[in-house]
């Protein structure tokens, strides 16, 4: 959490990856992830994370479903 605070003031997009971290309570529940939602970090899952990154590498998003 520390980690994640401190990247968006220095101003970083930060995203984390709730579906992997905080798998049993989902993302809104716990007070961690209330925090850093209202901080500005985006919650993402992990299919998410993959799509995003083959988009930004130019590969097929047909290959991640």
């Amino acid at each position: 959490m520390q980690a994640a605070l401190s990247a968006l003031e220095d101003i970083y997009d930060v995203g984390i990856i709730f579906d992997l971290s905080d798998e049993k309570l989902g993302a809104g529940i716990t007070p961690m992830a209330q925090r850093l939602i209202q901080a500005g970090v985006v919650p993402l899952t992990a299919r998410q994370l993959l799509l995003e990154w083959a988009a930004t590498t130019g590969g097929d998003d047909e290959s991640f479903q």
